[in-house]
């Protein structure tokens, strides 16, 4: 029996390390000691108010960086109308900068939007380079733009590092490993974030990738601390 016949109540927890069952009054295991409280979703981050999840000094770096980025994504969307309009092929990639610039500004709908249009495009042109990158982006991008969309968030980043596994091209999955650990960790699933931030922090740090590997380092400081 497994639930209470009056109040419906768990008649045992079952340990999140182990799986081993436990009476409902322990809060910690009694096989491996591992806590048996539910994990808590971390609350969730405006992107877009850096002041909100970062100290001043540095939500004042972003703000302005946001500046310059402002400006360079009107110059990269007037260099995709022209390459578009001359029938330039490869417009996948420019997309796919035009939804990184939208998601470092906090812009999710935007980013969604021109994320999509990379990955039809690359689909189309079986580019599956591009395509395995806008997989795992924009599941990334559903992640932090709507919970409720997490199943199908952790799809789309496991397909995009399932096709760049297969493609040998470890640079892409890697940062699969990292979008699927943030995605984790906002959900409140502790030891798979951690699971895959480690494993990115590793693979990051053997082939000299600082920044992608500064990104991992502060989603593990946040989950961590």
């Amino acid at each position: 029996m497994q639930f209470c016949g009056k109040c419906a109540a768990k008649l045992e927890r079952v340990c999140p390390q182990c799986n081993s069952p436990n009476p409902p009054e322990f809060e910690f295991c009694g096989k491996c000691a591992h806590t048996l409280a539910e994990a808590k979703a971390a609350p969730p981050i405006d992107y877009a108010q850096p002041q909100t999840y970062t100290p001043k000094f540095l939500a004042d770096k972003i703000i302005t960086s946001r500046s310059t980025i402002e400006g360079e994504r009107k110059h990269m969307k007037k260099g995709l109308e022209i390459r578009r309009d001359a029938g330039f092929s490869r417009l996948s990639l420019h997309y796919w900068l035009l939804s990184m610039f939208h998601l470092d500004l906090g812009d999710l709908e935007n980013a969604q939007t021109y994320m999509e249009e990379a990955l039809e495009l690359s689909q189309k042109k079986n580019e599956k380079h591009f395509e395995g990158m806008s997989r795992a982006t924009l599941g990334r991008i559903l992640g932090k733009a709507d919970r409720s969309q997490y199943d199908e968030a952790e799809e789309y980043v496991l397909q995009g590092i399932n096709i760049l596994e297969e493609l040998k091209l470890k640079p892409g999955y890697v940062q699969g490993y990292l979008f699927l650990g943030e995605l984790y960790a906002d959900t409140g699933q502790r030891e798979k974030a951690l699971e895959n931030l480690k494993k990115a922090e590793g693979m990051f740090q053997e082939m000299g990738m600082d920044y992608w590997l500064r990104r991992t380092q502060e989603v593990l400081s946040r989950l961590q601390g």
